[in-house]
């Protein structure tokens, strides 16, 4: 996710018009795909997860629990979902993983110093 101004979450439910509360609440449902940044005491996010949110209000609004959308997103699509949302949910699936693996990259090295640290100190 480019660098581009990073966003709230008050700032995203605003231009999706979602009640702020329950943005938050879906983000803490979907929390293992939703990635920030600390800026004082705000969380701020890429403005690309107000597209994210944007399918999953979709998925809501077609019947689809949090379970079941945790699940497409873990790449366990049902065959009967629209041709549009697989679409939309595939692509979400392989920006989670970038940023999932992006992250994992950038703390193993940390990892590893602190534990070499600790062997031979």
């Amino acid at each position: 996710m480019g660098k581009e101004k990073l966003v709230t979450l008050l700032e995203m439910a605003e231009e999706i018009d979602v009640n702020y509360r329950t943005l938050i609440s879906c983000k803490r449902e979907l929390s293992e795909f939703v990635f920030g940044t600390s800026e004082g005491r705000l969380m701020k996010y890429a403005p690309e997860y107000t597209d994210f949110f944007v399918l999953i209000f979709a998925l809501k609004d077609q019947g689809y629990t949090v379970d079941q959308i945790r699940m497409m997103l873990n790449g366990d699509i049902p065959d009967n979902i629209d041709n549009k949302l697989i679409e939309w949910v595939t692509i979400w699936k392989n920006r989670i993983k970038a940023a999932y693996l992006q992250m994992d990259g950038l703390t193993d090295g940390w990892m590893d110093g602190l534990r070499d640290e600790g062997i031979n100190g």
